[in-house]
């Protein structure tokens, strides 16, 4: 049982410093949307879910093994030194997490700064991919009925101006920028399509 829980623990560990560091390094998340951002084949969501699922696995089986390893971990606390040297590092911590302090800052802001250095592009607006495609289509100055007809000609499949703009993209493998610049485009060759 102790070594099934062990490996257990491990496993999760594993995926959740993996997944962690993906984390850690994508493009925001309305960038990593609205490009359809993936690494390793798995989207922002997909790793998401997967650090999520196994931290909540870790806890479990970390307070197995808590139950299992209770006397010696109990004798933990009872030593003063390694105690109170274990407490000042997680105030220390917390404290320069929070006061946003150096040497805690510096992680803060490297992961900023890779963030900032994807070269991908940003939505128009906030959130357009969960937007109906009527709201895209005014926003580029295009009726509901162009845009979808514009799209429809491009062999994009769409149902109506009220389906999703994310959804449309996904249906079709296509990233909501791609779709976004055929109505764009669009647009630019007929410069008063909404007239």
């Amino acid at each position: 049982m102790r070594r099934w829980i062990g490996l257990l623990l491990t496993f999760s560990l594993f995926v959740l410093l993996i997944s962690g560091l993906i984390l850690y390094i994508e493009p925001p998340g309305r960038v990593a949307f609205w490009t359809d951002w993936k690494f390793l084949g798995l989207s922002k969501h997909q790793w998401d879910n997967l650090h999520i699922i196994f931290g909540f696995l870790f806890l479990i089986f970390a307070f197995w093994h808590l139950a299992l390893n209770f006397q010696p971990w109990k004798r933990y606390f009872t030593q003063a030194k390694p105690l109170l040297l274990a407490l000042f590092i997680t105030g220390l911590v917390i404290w320069g997490a929070i006061a946003y302090q150096p040497p805690f800052s510096w992680i803060i802001d490297w992961q900023q700064q890779i963030k900032r250095s994807w070269h991908l592009s940003p939505p128009p607006i906030p959130h357009a991919e969960l937007m109906p495609l009527k709201k895209v289509a005014k926003f580029l100055g295009l009726k509901p009925y162009q845009a979808v007809e514009i799209l429809r000609q491009k062999g994009i499949e769409v149902s109506s101006p009220q389906e999703i703009f994310g959804q449309i993209a996904e249906k079709n493998h296509r990233k909501p920028v791609e779709l976004f610049r055929l109505l764009k485009e669009a647009r630019s060759q007929n410069p008063s399509p909404g007239q």
